[in-house]
């Protein structure tokens, strides 16, 4: 049993440091990458964890973006004519 338990603590640990990047996968931020290689490289220390999970939290999305893009060519097509 004791070797059961360990690997369940193994699972979540690991599910735990790489929460960040789940984070940014599910919301499909625009900075996935970063956030995968700061957590990666850096999530053992407390401050790259934090960093990285601050990171995926107030990311953009690929839809805001997208979103983005559009108002700013509707903007820019108007200031043209």
């Amino acid at each position: 049993m004791g070797s059961f338990m360990l690997l369940i603590l193994a699972i979540l640990g690991f599910l735990l440091y790489f929460l960040p990047c789940i984070i940014s996968g599910n919301r499909n931020a625009t900075n996935g990458g970063a956030v995968f290689m700061v957590n990666l490289l850096f999530g053992w220390t407390l401050i790259g964890w934090l960093v990285a999970m601050i990171m995926a939290i107030t990311a953009q999305t690929e839809v805001s973006a997208e979103i983005e893009r559009e108002t700013l060519r509707q903007l820019r097509a108007k200031a043209n004519k």
